[in-house]
């Protein structure tokens, strides 16, 4: 969880701690941001564009540390999915934030262009 003290350094120590009979990783560790990779990207990634699966703070579910990855890397605008609603809205900071809705298309400009 973004924000959160990690549990797990990385996918290896988190393969290391699980039960024996656990021989793979689920798909939603398998495709997270671990946070050892947050940080890097932080470091070393300049964007225009975030997209992600979680939402930023301005959103009643999101998270404040994707506000900082996103200013960090110098996004102008984030787009997100997950909570299935479209919206826009912008952070303190300034940056553009668009939520897609379920099936929803949006536009470079967080217009939604169609809803399914």
């Amino acid at each position: 969880m973004p924000g959160d003290i990690p549990k797990w350094k990385d996918k290896l120590h988190y393969l290391k701690i699980t039960p024996s009979n656990i021989k793979k990783m689920p798909l939603h560790f398998e495709h997270s941001i671990w946070h050892h990779e947050y940080e890097k990207m932080k470091q070393q990634i300049k964007a225009d564009i975030l997209v992600i699966h979680e939402a930023p703070s301005c959103h009643r579910h999101g998270y404040k540390a994707l506000d900082e990855l996103a200013e960090s890397i110098g996004a102008k605008h984030i787009f997100h999915g997950h909570h299935h609603t479209y919206y826009h809205d912008q952070l303190s900071s300034g940056i553009s934030v668009t939520g897609a809705s379920i099936g929803g298309i949006v536009n470079l400009a967080g217009e939604e262009l169609l809803c399914l």
